[in-house]
């Protein structure tokens, strides 16, 4: 509890008690930034060696901090050009989560594709190669690490 008494110099004096934690306990409640995966970055340079690469979505201000957790995953395309099969880069989910400060706020994935080739729309019976890196996922309560929203299953900055 802090107590404070303010006062003009004459009799009158007013004393308020206001209830509120102590600043440290504030700052100890406070949800620690992200490090290394999921962490906000502009560009590569904003992120750590362990997860090297900044991720942004075409259009957006900012991504996060990310690492390749397979290198060439391959999958599949059907006769209407779906994806049909293909590598299950789940089974590399762990090393997400080695890399990953948040918690139980958000769910570290290997399953966000980058560096397709062949490159370009989706042809039927074709075979692709991609580099699967880390991902954040939203839980299943649709929350993220503090500062990142919940778009589609993915935290987002």
């Amino acid at each position: 509890m802090l107590v404070a008494a303010c006062g003009s110099g004459s009799d009158t004096k007013v004393d308020a008690a206001i209830d509120a934690k102590p600043i440290d306990a504030v700052v100890a409640d406070a949800p620690a930034p992200l490090v290394g995966l999921g962490q906000r970055c502009v560009t590569s340079q904003d992120c750590p060696a362990s997860t090297p690469g900044c991720l942004i979505k075409p259009g957006a201000a900012a991504g996060f901090c990310s690492a390749i957790c397979h290198m060439n995953a391959m999958f599949m395309t059907d006769a209407n050009s779906m994806i049909a099969g293909g590598t299950d880069v789940s089974l590399d989910d762990p090393k997400c989560l080695a890399l990953f400060t948040g918690g139980v706020t958000g769910v570290p994935k290997c399953n966000q594709f980058v560096n397709r080739t062949p490159s370009g729309a989706l042809m039927p019976n074709t075979t692709y190669t991609v580099q699967a890196v880390c991902n954040v996922a939203c839980t299943t309560a649709n929350t993220c690490p503090s500062g990142m929203t919940c778009n589609m299953g993915n935290c987002e900055y």
